[in-house]
């Protein structure tokens, strides 16, 4: 007798950058909308990550800390709960098919490989699609067990396409945003967002007519001491909680940003936006016609989405990964 799917939403890193929220929080929406008799559970990605990488990050004398120049690697100490969960799969939303991501949790995805559970990386991409990162995941998922990828953009489904035997072109989970969470009504008058956080940004931001509205900033990054720049100017807002952001964005005039996900998060739940970025990650605009993004204030055509995320659905449900793992008890 089969019983519901036992799935693992593995996500995090919200502090580091609260744009992993989004997309953690839209992956959810997905699953529960194609498996909705499954059990999900949510298990962190940041656990070794903060035992490596994330002591990089800590870079000045913070509450008496020494400074650290190079932080020592301590991820053999790390015990993340997706290494020994019980489960039929675990699902990976974002950019994991980064460097970074696959130094760190790369250890997690290994100890499930050994236990023969599949992987879907769902909604997924790499950070700057060179031909070095594709050839290191190549090399990476090749000692997987089994695994499935949704690509968040074409490029991501091209480039991956040759040594990917389960794999198809979708769209970025944080377009799924508003299918989990409606942020309240804000009782502030007419208000535009600047969200910047490069420091060739902070220094010297790009020109933004706000027309005497009131400016509101945001920071992605509240992991470890916070950036003396982020702190400067009236109306700020650093969260750790995802949400906070998420009613900013929907209830803003124009977003104004340097962070992808800030900018997708405002078009997705209906205002505009201008993103100036020169990261590849912005190709996931494209697949939703909104790629003008990057060139002017622009908002989002909802006729153009919707169907994109019924496909995203319909393919996930259609997945030979995760129905094959469905279990008899």
């Amino acid at each position: 007798m089969k019983t519901p799917l036992n799935i693992a939403l593995y996500v995090g890193l919200w502090p580091h950058n609260i744009g992993n929220a989004f997309l953690g929080l839209g992956a959810e929406a997905i699953i529960r909308q194609a498996f909705p008799d499954a059990a999900v559970f949510r298990t962190g990605c940041a656990g070794h990550w903060m035992f490596s990488h994330g002591q990089d990050h800590i870079k000045k004398n913070f509450f008496g800390y020494p400074k650290i120049k190079k932080a020592p690697d301590y991820i053999h100490n790390s015990l993340e709960l997706a290494q020994v969960a019980d489960v039929d799969l675990v699902v990976v939303p974002g950019m994991c098919l980064a460097k970074e991501f696959i130094a760190t949790s790369g250890k997690t995805l290994l100890h499930l490989a050994q236990r023969k559970i599949p992987v879907l990386f769902l909604g997924a991409g790499p950070d700057r699609y060179t031909a070095d990162e594709t050839q290191m995941n190549n090399e990476f998922l090749a000692k997987l067990h089994k695994f499935a990828l949704l690509a968040r953009d074409h490029e991501t489904f091209v480039n991956f396409q040759p040594f990917c035997p389960l794999i198809e072109e979708g769209i970025d989970c944080a377009f799924f945003l508003p299918e989990i969470y409606t942020p309240p009504h804000l009782q502030i008058t007419p208000f535009d967002v600047e969200n910047f956080d490069l420091a060739k940004n902070l220094h010297n931001k790009p020109k933004m007519n706000h027309q005497d509205k009131i400016v509101i900033r945001t920071h992605h990054n509240a992991w470890g001491p916070i950036e003396r720049l982020f702190l400067k100017e009236e109306n700020t807002l650093i969260s750790d909680m995802p949400y906070d952001y998420l009613a900013l964005y929907k209830n803003a005039d124009i977003v104004y940003t340097d962070r992808v996900h800030a900018c997708l998060a405002a078009l997705v739940y209906g205002n505009k936006a201008k993103l100036y970025s020169t990261s590849p990650r912005a190709n996931l605009f494209k697949s939703v016609g909104a790629d003008t993004v990057l060139r002017q204030v622009s908002s989002l055509d909802m006729s153009i989405l919707q169907p994109l995320k019924q496909q995203q659905i319909c393919l996930l449900y259609t997945s030979p990964s995760p129905r094959d793992r469905t279990r008899s008890r």
